[in-house]
């Protein structure tokens, strides 16, 4: 059994992607966990004493701390808890096309929303900048199957023919970050198709 709290209930100011330094207190030596959210999962930080402290960059505000062994002691007091902001996260002011948060979230969109021309079955280059390095993948219908085309950077450069009108957007490593938004879409027609239905 853990005590559950916010890391805003320590510190004013605190945003996801900020690095705090988390420091609990008890009034005997035990070993304890602290844990929080990490990259979008559940992480935990054994270690012994009357006093820990550690330094991280979490994901969300929820902070949770067990103790693990009582050293057979009865029961032990959980004396302090502070939270300390030691460098914001990066400044998230941009406007976007769409806004990423975590894994796998897929942006549904069209080819034709960035390029009125194109046709199903054209062949076509699509490139999408990003804010900050990341792996994604571009998934369409190709050749009558599902199809992703993967890569990392903060653009993502690829060419295809597509069967229809679908763009689906998802980012498959966030590589550190918390949010990462696209800037910007293109659609180039390399070669006009016979138009497929």
């Amino acid at each position: 059994m853990g005590y559950e709290c916010k890391l805003t209930d320590y510190v004013e100011g605190y945003e996801p992607g900020d690095e705090v330094r988390i420091s609990a207190s008890f009034n005997r030596s035990v070993t304890s966990q602290i844990g929080l959210y990490i990259d979008g999962a559940w992480n935990s930080f054994r270690g012994e004493g009357k006093k820990r402290n550690i330094t991280l960059v979490p994901d969300s505000d929820y902070l949770n701390i067990q103790i693990s062994d009582l050293k057979g002691l009865a029961s032990v007091n959980l004396t302090e808890i502070s939270v300390e902001i030691i460098r914001k996260g990066e400044a998230d002011t941009g406007n976007y096309l769409h806004k990423f948060t975590g894994l796998w979230q897929g942006f549904e969109t069209k080819f034709s929303d960035y390029n009125p021309d194109y046709q199903p079955g054209d062949e076509i280059r699509v490139t999408v900048n990003y804010s900050k390095y990341v792996s994604s993948q571009l998934g369409m219908n190709i050749g009558g199957e599902w199809s992703t085309l993967t890569g990392e950077g903060k653009e993502l450069v690829k060419e295809m023919t597509p069967d229809n009108d679908y763009l689906n957007i998802q980012i498959t490593d966030m590589w550190a970050n918390y949010k990462i938004g696209i800037l910007s879409i293109s659609v180039d027609i390399l070669k006009k198709g016979p138009g497929v239905s």
